[in-house]
């Protein structure tokens, strides 16, 4: 049995949760209440679906994590500083990432709205995305045409773009994650703030290494 989900999220908060004012900004970005969150924080209750979605649209380099408490860290799929993460160790902002996701979920959202699309409405709202399979061939839903549209929009270029970006990222993040700690400077370790001492059971590796390598 590794944490629950509820574990999950609260380490997630607890990342950025500390500084004043972080309840009412997280109110103001999810339109959840800063009671209700500061309550799911402090296990006096259990978080709910729209909270759990609220934060994975918020940070969705999470969100795997999250859902499931392992992590794909070369293709962006991390977790936060605040928990320990196995079998996988590697710490990465995962920010070109990020923002693709992000855009990602903006489109998602725009192919809703521009296809009017009742999001109320649970009847709608599936036969808006459902694919069927009537003889032969998978059918698309009726939100094909729309998805089609918004291709060439602008904001699906940009997309295109932060794909590029991430997987160039990507690959040299990979580089990184397989060469040995000694090869590495550690100018090049990707800590989000500066970070005194060391812990000395994890000295021997940097920062950059995929997996746990134990000291020989």
């Amino acid at each position: 049995m590794s944490t629950t989900i509820e574990d999950r999220l609260i380490l997630l908060l607890k990342e950025d949760g500390e500084h004043h004012g972080y309840w009412q900004s997280l109110e103001e970005v999810t339109g959840i209440s800063a009671q209700r969150w500061r309550k799911a924080f402090a296990r006096r209750q259990r978080p709910t679906t729209d909270m759990f979605a609220a934060i994975c649209k918020l940070y969705p380099k999470y969100a795997f994590w999250l859902a499931t408490g392992i992590t794909d860290a070369v293709n962006g799929h991390v977790a936060p500083q605040t928990a320990l993460t196995f079998p996988e160790r590697l710490y990465s902002d995962g920010e070109t990432t990020n923002d693709y996701f992000t855009q990602s979920l903006k489109l998602a959202d725009k192919l809703y709205a521009e296809a009017n699309v009742d999001i109320e409405d649970e009847k709608q709202r599936m036969y808006a995305v459902e694919r069927i399979h009537p003889l032969a061939h998978w059918i698309a839903s009726p939100l094909i045409e729309k998805a089609y549209e918004l291709s060439t929009s602008e904001e699906y270029k940009k997309l295109q773009k932060l794909w590029q970006r991430r997987e160039q990222d990507r690959s040299e993040l990979l580089q990184k994650a397989t060469t040995p700690a000694t090869k590495h400077s550690m100018t090049d370790e990707p800590r989000r703030t500066p970070m005194l001492g060391s812990d000395d059971r994890t000295a021997h590796q940097s920062m950059f290494e995929l997996f746990f390598r134990a000291k020989k």
